[in-house]
């Protein structure tokens, strides 16, 4: 029997350390939040936040009034206390205040290159006021500027009077200058034959700029794979344009084909007077003896069974007939 009795109250001994141990480790719940400015009034005693009791608060937004703090650097404390009476440390964030200033309107721009005549005398850039001006577009006088380097300041003044920084951008002027005609445009396919010697294209001999063109190019006989096309031009002036490139694939080999590149329509066409037609014939190979023909259709473009020759040329090359 007495062996017994100490069984029983063993057990009661280690259920009794078992609650201990829980009671130690449950959180009481936060019930208080406070806040301090610099000079800790004590435990209980600083400005309170409203909050709703809980055993962890966070993400807790709160209005610090700064009213009576003057302006500078200063250190927030903040602190909460539980159900039991206990605080927690007071955790410090510094911060600087500063009096907010409002936006004035602005209510002048304006803007000078090179020398600044003084606030208030730059050339003036019409704007409607308002408290940020952005992506305000502006024509600058540039017709008694000298080519070369300079620079533009611009600048903006708000209704309190006050002016902002000159912002500054340099810039180069350079004279304008009148496009010559273009007289020739031609092209080729891989290798360059040299200037004046690849295909002629047909242009407006009085174009300055030749733009959003269709041409046709003639790819018969080239090999099947990558490959690339040059275009240039000439001016009236002599000088021609650099070589621009574009490359393409093909893939299949073309037959055989001539393409008429360009006449000479300067001129109106009479009975019996020449003109000179030029063709491309594409990359390929002419046998010794090749002769190309040039037939003639009716009005309405169609060829006759026997159409008309007006012109014939024996050669294995691109040539004008």
């Amino acid at each position: 029997m007495a062996n017994s009795t100490c069984f029983t109250r063993n057990i009661f001994l280690l259920l009794l350390t078992g609650l201990l141990l829980y009671s130690n480790l449950s959180v009481a719940q936060i019930n208080k939040v406070e806040y301090f400015i610099d000079t800790d009034p004590g435990f209980g005693l600083a400005t309170g936040i409203p909050v709703t009791a809980a055993n962890d608060i966070p993400n807790q937004s709160a209005s610090i009034n700064l009213s009576a703090v003057a302006n500078g650097f200063h250190n927030l404390f903040i602190r909460s206390r539980d159900a039991g009476g206990k605080w927690s440390i007071s955790n410090q964030v510094p911060f600087y205040k500063t009096n907010s200033v409002a936006s004035a309107s602005i209510n002048r721009v304006e803007y000078f290159i090179d020398t600044d005549p003084g606030f208030g005398l730059g050339t003036n850039i019409t704007t409607t006021p308002g408290s940020d001006i952005a992506n305000q577009a502006a024509t600058i006088d540039l017709s008694t500027i000298a080519n070369g380097f300079h620079n533009i300041f611009i600048r903006s003044r708000d209704a309190g009077g006050k002016w902002s920084i000159s912002n500054q951008v340099p810039f180069f002027k350079v004279a304008s200058i009148d496009s010559p005609n273009i007289v020739r445009s031609e092209y080729f396919i891989d290798d360059d034959p040299g200037f004046g010697l690849a295909a002629p294209l047909i242009i407006n001999p009085q174009m300055k700029d030749v733009a959003d063109k269709i041409i046709p190019v003639n790819i018969s006989c080239l090999s099947i794979g990558a490959h690339n096309l040059f275009i240039r031009s000439l001016d009236e002036n002599g000088k021609w344009s650099i070589s621009n490139t574009s490359a393409f694939t093909t893939a299949s080999v073309e037959p055989q084909a001539i393409l008429v590149t360009s006449h000479d329509a300067s001129n109106p066409i009479c009975n019996g007077s020449g003109f000179k037609l030029t063709y491309d014939g594409g990359k390929c190979v002419y046998n010794s003896g090749n002769i190309f023909n040039v037939q003639i259709s009716n009005a309405s473009g169609v060829f006759a069974a026997s159409p008309p020759v007006i012109g014939t040329l024996n050669t294995t090359a691109k040539s004008g007939i």
